[in-house]
């Protein structure tokens, strides 16, 4: 489709997903797999053309639409919708850990019920997109803890003022001269449930970011994340996080003055380290979508 035909149509549902900077943590505790994703303010936004047909984007958008589609049909208050396809401008990467494909699910979710006449809650999304995307929690707004298995949200935190450095690779990297640390991933994943049982304050996440891309990256030997740890332990990163499918890697600032003092130098030793790496600035959102 050419940017002529896409102009002669009007655009209706616009909505804006944010995307991700991997995980917060994902552990498995208690019988409960639980999850945190990191809500980035790096968004997609998408928007329909009517009378395209089918929509262009990936199989779990589409899978999201159906599941909508079924529990509308029980509905007799929802509209008829004719066939649309589905657009997204994105403002970062489309990448492994980013969440591009939930934000596509979400979004062809969200707006095929607006389309029909029905809002969906959150608590409804995550019942419906469970069985799509189990490993995230993005229909839920801000910074949450969310059981995988069922999208149910378990508590929710304020949204920290932190800068983010995204570390992203265009293909995985080898760095055999870099050893995982020797440690018990089970104790870290108890560790962290105590913690998140209890008063949660910002030092809090920061523990839990940390050793919950410790554990992840060592039973997976994801050797980029430790490789960036050494590489950045002279600079005042507060927490290293991952994305757990090994993607990317991501430096938490708790002061936007200290990364800026040390973005230049930072940057520079990144590079010079992985040449072809992609770097990106963000900051964690608590609003993970909005309509425009």
């Amino acid at each position: 489709m050419t940017d002529a035909e896409r102009q002669d149509r009007k655009p209706v549902a616009i909505l804006e997903v944010c995307s991700t900077a991997g995980e917060l943590m994902q552990v498995h505790s208690h019988n409960l797999d639980l999850h945190v994703t990191a809500p980035g303010n790096l968004f997609n936004r998408y928007f329909t053309l009517p009378g395209l047909g089918k929509a262009p984007l990936g199989p779990k958008a589409q899978a999201a639409a159906l599941a909508v589609a079924k529990k509308l049909e029980s509905n007799r208050h929802s509209r008829k919708i004719a066939p649309l396809s589905l657009f997204v401008e994105r403002e970062g990467f489309e990448s492994v850990g980013m969440g591009t494909s939930t934000a596509d699910a979400l979004a062809s979710a969200m707006i095929y019920a607006r389309l029909a006449g029905i809002e969906l809650s959150p608590t409804e999304l995550g019942e419906l997109l469970t069985g799509v995307e189990r490993s995230d929690g993005l229909f839920h707004e801000g910074i949450c803890l969310v059981e995988q298995s069922r999208g149910r949200l378990i508590r929710k935190w304020p949204t920290p003022r932190w800068k983010l450095l995204l570390l992203i690779p265009e293909r995985r990297i080898a760095t055999a001269d870099v050893r995982p640390y020797s440690t018990r991933i089970q104790d870290i994943n108890d560790d962290i449930y105590r913690t998140t049982q209890g008063d949660f304050g910002e030092e809090d996440l920061l523990h839990c970011i940390d050793r919950s891309a410790l554990a992840n990256a060592t039973l997976r030997n994801y050797e980029l994340y430790f490789a960036v740890k050494k590489l950045t332990s002279g600079f005042p990163v507060a927490a290293t996080g991952i994305a757990h499918t090994g993607s990317l890697v991501y430096l938490v600032f708790r002061e936007t003055s200290a990364f800026e003092d040390c973005k230049a130098r930072l940057c520079q030793t990144i590079y010079t380290a992985f040449p072809s790496m992609r770097l990106r600035v963000a900051e964690f959102t608590s609003r993970n979508w909005h309509w425009n």
